[in-house]
């Protein structure tokens, strides 16, 4: 009886952990994230050096 209710309390922990990472996982692709591209909270300020550099130069200004 003992080991029917810990093998129960087990599988209830093990399935309440995989909710809880199934609801983390859908949460995150819900809100766009990006998990393979994370930046730190230090560099969310600034914009990103592909950005910086994508802009065409602008050749006016030294003729």
């Amino acid at each position: 009886m003992k080991r029917t209710l810990a093998a129960g309390a087990f599988s209830l922990a093990i399935g309440a952990v995989s909710l809880l990472l199934l609801a983390s996982v859908v949460y995150s692709c819900r809100s766009g994230g990006d998990p393979h591209h994370e930046r730190s909270d230090a560099s969310l300020d600034t914009p990103p050096v592909e950005d910086a550099r994508s802009a065409p130069p602008d050749h006016r200004a030294s003729a």
